[in-house]
């Protein structure tokens, strides 16, 4: 990440970095409820949820405010350029 500093402002490699750092913790807490939730339980209502899709869903929504939040300050920052 940090030979992309030459090209970005160090801003946008923050918000890319908060925004890895949060997807790798909330990683750490799903995944074991994903290997319950595989292996099954004899109780039907221990693990309800459906968390492989509210997980991908997680992901998908993290990417696109990372990249709207980036975008943003990227071109904030080549406006104050000109």
């Amino acid at each position: 990440m940090r030979r992309a500093g030459h090209r970005t402002s160090g801003t946008v490699i923050l918000v890319v970095q908060g925004a890895l750092v949060v997807g790798s913790i909330m990683t750490l807490i799903v995944v074991p409820l994903l290997i319950a939730q595989s292996r099954g339980t004899g109780n039907p209502t221990v693990l309800p949820l459906g968390y492989g899709v509210n997980f991908a869903v997680f992901w998908g929504v993290l990417a696109v405010i990372t990249a709207a939040v980036s975008f943003g300050l990227y071109a904030r920052g080549r406006k104050r350029l000109r």
